[in-house]
């Protein structure tokens, strides 16, 4: 038998705690940064210490900011008006979950390309609906046409619909046909739709269903729509209001489902984030009557509120249809309309407002996702408004600057954390930093979190997280949530990704808020909600939120007993937030509620006298042998009282 040299031996005994780490598990970190001491003194009403009580001590609120996105419309309707909806309406307060892709051109191509050469423009000489279509000329082959790729946007298993309106160039004659390839483990497969004669009079819909029934890893996966072929030329076609559908039957809800989702708000958030009634294009048709309920409802809760978005700058929904490009908006009129909308004495940041007519947003997301979406940006600079975009960007927080003083202003983006590398974090910093040397009185930094990868580990979060940090500012983790509406990460996964997210943005010491982009699959943009399956179970990939944010940082302690001075302190700090006390004596309990533990605190709990009877002092008669004594004690009814005579050195009770 041989044996290990020693300095062999002491190496394997510093590494083998660290083998002894599952995949998926992590070290336990320092958390003393979330918590707070804790000292409790239990008196009655004449200040005596109350040696015999006994204490229980429950979190209720985490300090830390665990909120959710909301849908204005859903929580804030009434019993009467919901029962007053056909189904149809009813399903219409949720998002409509079965479309996949849909583009009507008007603005952009939206992600279509060119395949095989063809010549691919937006046109305003014909459309379907809207006023421009795509035109699709110069063709080389016969398979030349527009190319959309289909990656991470179907499900296997499912079934979903393509329809595509279509119409020929003056004096062509021939067909359009829909025809999808997919190249996966079981090969390469061509399914082509039926093909559709067309006419260069009118617009026809061709449409056709498919079920995704890939093998394994989809390598390639595409849909392109050939136009006509004849003999002796390649025609010209235009195409209009393309769309895949998923054939499924929406959820219909019921009214339970609205106070379910109110009490999950309630119980399990401290913070929620309504996502459609501020919006821009939402207050111009709508007007203020849904997010004004929402918000009252929600400060009724005790939930804090962040407004958003007050600057979305692309060029589709939430800006107003009159200044998308497609309408070719004077810059000038649109810029004005844009501030006094959005960041004036008179727009949605000062109604919220102290002194404005509803309900008060303390904290503001000012600009939302401006590396992705530079429509604004580009517009204003490129007539002349701002020198150059990062000054557009910058004036838009020194505007509601003016307006908000004492608000809390953000910047917000995505595809920071959800990426193959570091790059976006750096350049998200560059930018921040950027404005914030342009005066840009920006106060927080949100991190959007849609994950849809799985290679995305702990220690890469964390990574970008301090990244962002260089830049002096707080950190928001702002809309967590996962993918599986195309196979892109299974249930472990996503629960592994949960965790991990968690851990990440509670242990670090510049983050201050994480928020859920919704948890009820049926009302989740993606139909994914993190929390709960569409009949209110718990999914299995929710269980770091129950076992995290509802378990192990929630501090409950139980039957904690007091010294002889009837005071107690907390062995370990606990974590930060809203506490309750309750104090049990000969009994009895009384609760004490409320009690904010932000930061060290010492609290003096008084019981009331049916806990505690009260002492009654008898003035002393000196020189007494025999003293008889008639008292009469004007209490409470059933309770104990204690009569101690004191005459010189002796004591009587």
């Amino acid at each position: 038998m041989t044996s290990n040299p020693p300095s062999l031996r002491f190496f394997l005994l510093l590494i083998m705690p660290l083998c002894l780490i599952l995949p998926g598990q992590s070290v336990a970190q320092d958390l003393s940064h979330r918590k707070s001491n804790l000292n409790l003194t239990v008196h009655d009403l004449q200040g005596n210490a109350v040696p015999d009580a006994i204490i229980d001590v429950q979190m209720k609120q985490h300090d830390f900011k665990f909120g959710t996105q909301v849908s204005d419309r859903f929580i804030s309707i009434s019993e009467s008006e919901f029962n007053s909806l056909n189904d149809n309406s009813k399903k219409n307060l949720l998002p409509n979950l079965s479309e996949v892709v849909s583009t009507n051109f008007e603005s952009s191509l939206q992600n279509w390309e060119s395949f095989g050469q063809a010549n691919l423009a937006l046109t305003s000489v014909t459309s379907s609906e809207g006023g421009k279509s795509l035109f699709v000329s110069n063709r080389n082959f016969n398979y030349s046409s527009p190319r959309l790729f289909l990656d991470n946007l179907l499900k296997v298993g499912h079934n979903y619909q393509f329809s595509v309106s279509a119409k020929l160039a003056p004096n062509t004659t021939g067909t359009v046909q829909i025809t999808i390839k997919r190249v996966d483990d079981s090969g390469t497969h061509w399914i082509n739709f039926p093909a559709v004669t067309a006419s260069d009079q009118n617009w026809i819909e061709i449409s056709g269903d498919y079920t995704h029934n890939a093998v394994g890893t989809v390598s390639q996966f595409f849909v392109f729509i050939k136009g006509p072929n004849t003999d002796d030329s390649l025609g010209n076609y235009y195409l209009d209001d393309f769309s895949i559908v998923k054939n499924s039957t929406p959820y219909t809800p019921v009214w339970q489902d609205i106070l379910n989702y109110r009490n999950t708000v309630q119980t399990h958030f401290n913070h929620a984030v309504p996502t459609v009634g501020l919006q821009w294009d939402q207050i111009d048709r709508n007007g203020h009557s849904i997010p004004d309920a929402t918000i009252t409802l929600l400060q009724s809760y005790g939930l804090s509120i962040t407004g958003a978005s007050v600057v979305w700058p692309r060029d589709r929904w939430p800006t107003p249809n009159r200044y998308r490009s497609s309408s070719l908006p004077n810059p000038n009129t649109f810029h004005t309309d844009l501030v006094n909308s959005r960041l004036s004495q008179n727009s949605v940041i000062a109604r919220y407002s102290d002194s404005g007519v509803g309900p008060t947003i303390n904290a503001w997301k000012i600009l939302n996702e401006p590396i992705h979406n530079n429509y604004y940006q580009t517009t204003f600079a490129s007539a002349g408004l701002y020198s150059n975009q990062y000054s557009a960007l910058a004036s838009f927080f020194v505007q509601a600057r003016s307006v908000r003083p004492n608000s809390i202003l953000s910047i917000n983006e995505y595809g920071i954390i959800n990426a193959a590398s570091d790059a976006s974090a750096i350049e998200y910093r560059d930018l921040v930093n950027a404005l914030l040397s342009l005066g840009a009185p920006i106060d927080k930094i949100g991190i959007q979190a849609h994950m849809s990868r799985n290679d995305v580990s702990k220690a890469d979060i964390i990574r970008r997280i301090d990244i962002l940090a260089e830049t002096g500012l707080p950190i928001e983790i702002t809309e967590f949530d996962t993918r599986d509406d195309a196979n892109q990460i299974n249930p472990q996964q996503q629960k592994i990704i949960f965790q991990d997210m968690l851990e990440a943005a509670f242990e670090s010491t510049s983050v201050d808020g994480f928020i859920v982009w919704g948890f009820w699959d049926p009302i989740h943009w993606r139909g994914n909600g993190p929390l709960f399956d569409q009949n209110w179970n718990i999914k299995d990939e929710a269980s770091p939120w129950f076992d995290l944010v509802r378990g192990q940082w929630m501090t409950n302690l139980s039957n904690q007993t007091v010294n002889a001075d009837g005071e107690w302190s907390a062995t370990d700090a606990v974590f930060k937030g809203l506490y309750d006390f309750t104090v049990t004596v000969n009994g009895q309990t009384q609760v004490f509620e409320n009690y904010d533990l932000s930061e060290d605190q010492q609290f003096s709990l008084v019981v009331s006298e049916s806990l505690v009877p009260p002492s009654h002092n008898i003035p002393a008669m000196g020189g007494l042998s025999l003293i008889i004594l008639s008292v009469t004690v004007l209490g409470i009814t059933g309770s104990r009282y204690r009569l101690k005579l004191v005459s010189g050195k002796h004591t009587l009770d």
